[in-house]
C-alpha cells in the first residue's frame, strides 16, 4: 500500500523565489518554456554521451556533472519564474531524476501531472519515471494515453514499446511502431536493443540477433557483433561468455554471467547519471529477469540507486508481492 503523501505546502519538490537564483536577471515568465526545455537538452546530452562514449568513469563523471549542473540551473530558473507552473514542475522533476533524487522527482512529476494531465511531455517524463521505479501498470496506462495524444514522436514510441513489453504484452509492443503513424529507426541502438529484448523474451533468439545487427552502423560494431553472437548461442542452448557490450549489456541476462546485465546502469550511476533507459527492463516478468532480481548484485544495485529507500517510503513496485518479496526487491 502506497504511503500517504504530504500536502503540497510541505512537499520536497523545491519552491524557489527569483531572488534565490543567481543570474535570473532579465528572465521573464515568457522564458519559462525555454528554460524547461533546456533541462531536457542538457540532461540528454549527458545521456547520449554515456550511450556512445568509452570514457573512463572519472572523465565521464566530470562530463555528466558539467551538463547536469546546467540542467539543474535551468530547472531552478524555470521554478523561480513560475513555481506552480506544471512545465516548471516537470523540469524540476527531470533534473532531480537525473541526479537520482527519486523522492523529490516523484513529487515534482506528480504535481505537474495533476495540474496538466494531457501535457504530452509531462505524460512522457512522469510515466517514464514510474517505469524506472517499477510501477509498470500505472506507467503503461499513461503511455497508452500518450500514444493516442501524440503518435508521432519517436522517443515516445520507443518507451511505449518498453512499457507494453515490461508488463508482459510483447505482441502489443511489437505492433506499436506500426500503429504510431511514423516509422521507427531500427538501426538506433535503443530500438535495436528493444526489439532484441522483445524477441529474446519470446525465445526467438535468431530474430533478436538480427535486430541487434541492425545497429552495426550506428554503434560500436565489435559490441554489436558480440551481442549478436551471445543471442545466437542462446538460440542453440549453449552458455556463452561475452565481453563488455556497453549499451547492450542488458542482453547478458541470456549469457553465462547474467549479473553483467546490470553493468551499463551501474557504470552510469557511479559516474553521476541516473539513466532512464535501463531500469524499466529489469522489471520484466520473464524467468531470466526474475532470476536476475534474486541475485545479490541486483539487491546491491537497487540499494545503491536509492530504489530500496524509495520503495520503503513510497510503496513497493508491482512485482514486489508474495513470499520473499522484501528480499527480492532489495528492501
Amino acid at each position: 500500500m502506497t504511503a500517504a503523501r504530504k500536502p503540497a505546502s510541505s512537499t520536497p519538490c523545491l519552491r524557489v523565489s527569483p531572488s534565490g537564483v543567481h543570474g535570473l536577471g532579465a528572465f521573464a515568465t515568457r522564458d519559462l518554456p525555454a528554460q524547461a526545455l533546456l533541462v531536457q537538452v542538457f540532461g540528454f546530452i549527458a545521456s547520449y554521451h554515456a550511450l556512445f562514449s568509452n570514457d573512463p568513469e572519472s572523465k565521464l563523471r566530470d562530463f555528466n556533472d558539467t551538463w547536469l549542473s546546467k540542467a539543474d540551473t535551468a530547472a531552478l530558473k524555470a521554478a523561480a519564474l513560475a513555481p506552480d507552473n506544471p512545465v516548471a514542475l516537470m523540469a524540476m522533476g527531470l533534473s532531480q531524476n537525473f541526479r537520482g533524487k527519486l523522492v523529490k522527482a516523484e513529487e515534482c512529476f506528480k504535481r505537474a501531472y495533476d495540474s496538466s494531465p494531457s501535457n504530452t511531455d509531462i505524460l512522457h517524463l512522469y510515466s517514464l519515471f514510474l517505469l524506472n521505479i517499477g510501477r509498470v501498470r500505472q506507467a503503461d496506462a499513461m503511455r497508452k494515453k500518450l500514444q493516442v495524444l501524440e503518435p508521432l514522436v519517436g522517443v515516445f514510441v520507443g518507451f511505449n514499446m518498453t512499457a507494453a513489453w515490461t508488463i508482459g504484452d510483447s505482441s502489443r509492443a511489437l505492433k506499436i511502431p506500426a500503429s504510431s503513424m511514423m516509422s521507427v529507426a531500427p538501426a538506433h541502438p535503443f530500438f535495436a536493443r528493444q526489439f532484441a529484448l522483445i524477441h529474446a523474451s519470446q525465445g526467438r533468439f535468431r530474430e533478436a540477433s538480427e535486430a541487434v545487427l541492425r545497429a552495426a552502423g550506428t554503434y560500436n560494431p565489435g559490441m554489436v557483433r558480440a551481442a549478436s553472437e551471445l543471442l545466437l548461442s542462446a538460440a542453440s542452448g549453449k552458455s556463452h561468455d561475452a565481453p563488455d557490450l556497453g549499451f547492450f549489456n542488458m542482453l547478458h541476462v541470456y549469457s553465462r554471467t547474467p549479473e553483467r546485465a546490470l553493468d551499463y546502469f551501474l557504470a552510469n550511476l557511479r559516474a553521476g547519471l541516473w539513466t532512464a533507459t535501463e531500469t524499466p527492463q529489469f522489471w520484466h516478468a520473464s524467468k531470466e529477469f526474475a532470476a536476475l532480481r534474486r541475485m545479490p548484485k541486483f539487491r546491491s544495485m537497487v540499494q545503491e540507486a536509492g530504489l530500496s529507500d524509495f520503495w520503503r517510503s513510497h510503496g513497493r513496485p508491482d512485482f514486489c508481492t508474495g513470499p520473499g518479496a522484501a528480499d527480492l526487491c532489495g528492501a
